[in-house]
């Protein structure tokens, strides 16, 4: 009697002691995925906030950035045609499915440089406007392919031109260049690098 009560305490005891690991191994997976996920989440940050200080140089350096993730694009829709698959697209809430064009880069705002440099980009970024909806993913490679080059060829064509008087300032703490060794330009306003960093310290204050 007393060896059977020893085994069946035995055995509860292994079966707790198994439950305890299991638990604890649980909460060490979760916390490896976590952290996974933290560091990822960090990464992307980072890469996010690098290419935002990265733009800061400039339209040309913007127009390469474009260039980048348009090729990325470019070779997405490639795999998907391999694939058999339709093009993955951007689409609004109302599942209208549209391709958005930079501000800095449409036709009905003033742009830097002699126009005519920018009709190669204009007809590539129409061209891909216009088959938004083609379910053809290596024609929307296409697209994207030809956007990419048209902005890196504009890019080295607007490589050193000076910003119009209104944008070589700050619109936030009004230092002017080279004051401030970079500005961030839309067609209407510029910021520095400070108050970029500024604005984002305090939308992280704000996320505490």
């Amino acid at each position: 009697m007393t060896i059977a009560v020893v085994v069946v305490a035995v055995i509860v005891g292994a079966l707790s002691l198994f439950g305890l690991v299991s638990v604890i191994d649980q909460h060490a997976r979760e916390m490896a995925v976590e952290n996974v996920e933290r560091e990822v989440s960090d990464e992307l940050t980072r890469m996010r906030y690098t290419s935002a200080f990265e733009a800061l140089d400039g339209l040309p350096t913007r127009l390469r950035l474009f260039a980048t993730a348009s090729d990325r694009l470019a070779q997405k829709c490639r795999r998907e045609a391999i694939a058999g698959r339709a093009p993955a697209r951007m689409t609004r809430d109302d599942g209208v499915i549209v391709y958005r064009v930079p501000d800095e880069l449409r036709d009905s705002v003033a742009r830097p440089g002699d126009q005519a440099d920018w009709q190669r980009l204009d007809r590539a970024l129409k061209r891909l406007e216009a088959i938004h909806d083609q379910a053809d993913a290596a024609l929307h490679a296409d697209a994207h392919e030809h956007v990419s080059m048209a902005a890196l060829e504009l890019a080295e064509r607007l490589d050193g031109i000076a910003l119009p008087i209104d944008l070589d300032h700050c619109w936030f703490c009004d230092r002017q260049i080279p004051d401030v060794p970079r500005l961030l330009s839309s067609p209407h306003a510029s910021i520095c690098d400070d108050c970029v960093r500024v604005c984002h310290d305090r939308l992280q204050d704000q996320d505490q």
